[in-house]
């Protein structure tokens, strides 16, 4: 094992098996829908958030930009599978930043908008991790963490507290 914030430490271990379980989740084209589907997206997201709350800084020695990208068709015809699975339960009001004390006014969020970009960060990172090489794969880490703290970890929340919701208030749409 390398130093303790290195990409081969347990924690990024463990969250590469809980990133890829998470996208071969998103693009399985299960027959779930409704209440069943979104326990289980829960649960995805729950394992996915504790991930990246455990997520060490990680120390760049050499920057590499993370080019990868997902090809354009099979990514819609993921997002497409998806907001069939969601159809029901795709908006939700939320505060935009309850953190921000001025600024209180209710925006409508999108669970498939909330769920399409964190599969794309977390796609990305596995891609850029799959090159192999130990400057990718920290780089991957780095930014893995990076956005978390400002992109999907946003999303993740959000799309938890809709769930929670949905599934608590609305089990009828099943």
């Amino acid at each position: 094992m390398r130093m303790e914030k290195g990409p081969n430490n347990f924690i990024y271990m463990d969250t590469i098996a809980t990133a890829r379980q998470f996208c071969d989740f998103i693009e399985t084209a299960s027959g779930d829908t409704g209440h069943k589907y979104l326990k289980n997206l829960q649960q995805q997201l729950l394992q996915l958030y504790q991930c990246g709350v455990q997520l060490p800084e990680t120390d760049l020695k050499t920057t590499i930009e993370n080019t990868a990208e997902i090809e354009a068709a099979f990514l819609k015809g993921v997002i497409d599978s998806l907001a069939d699975r969601i159809i029901y339960t795709r908006f939700y009001a939320v505060v935009f930043d309850p953190s921000e004390e001025t600024d209180k006014e209710v925006v409508i969020g999108d669970l498939l908008d909330d769920i399409a970009d964190i599969y794309k960060d977390i796609k990305r990172f596995l891609l850029l991790w799959a090159t192999g090489t130990e400057a990718a794969q920290v780089n991957a880490c780095w930014d893995l963490k990076f956005l978390f703290v400002h992109h999907w970890g946003d999303h993740c929340a959000n799309a938890l507290y809709a769930i929670h919701y949905f599934l608590q208030k609305h089990p009828e749409q099943e």
